[in-house]
């Protein structure tokens, strides 16, 4: 056993264990990530266009954003035609101007947000 100071034996007092924070606000916090990773796995078929996304009632901005920011990957680039975009699951391909422009709208949207707080 570890010695502590003057020759005690040091103890560690418990520390504070998961079951001392709030559990709804845990479980809500847990349920809502899972929620955007359901949505997230999901996202690209669910979609068929860049401005379907933007106008989801449900999804928040920031996973708008990281659907919008999977569409605009080069991952997602159309073989031989580097403007267009196809996520996997999505029947036709986009161009990526317009998914940029969705992403675009986000900002503004944000921007009218912060505006109208001040």
């Amino acid at each position: 056993m570890p010695v502590g100071v003057k020759g005690t034996i040091a103890t560690l007092d418990a520390p504070t264990s998961l079951t001392n924070f709030p559990k709804g606000d845990f479980a809500t916090r847990k349920e809502r990530h899972r929620g955007k990773e359901d949505v997230m796995s999901q996202s690209h078929s669910r979609f068929s266009c860049p401005f379907d996304i933007v106008r989801h009632p449900s999804l928040e901005p920031e996973v708008k954003r990281a659907i919008l920011g999977s569409w605009a990957s080069d991952r997602a680039a159309v073989e031989d035609r580097p403007a267009m975009r196809r996520p996997p699951g999505v029947r036709h391909a986009v161009p990526v101007d317009d998914v940029l422009a969705a992403l675009r709208s986000l900002d503004g949207e944000r921007d009218d947000r912060g505006a109208s707080m001040q």
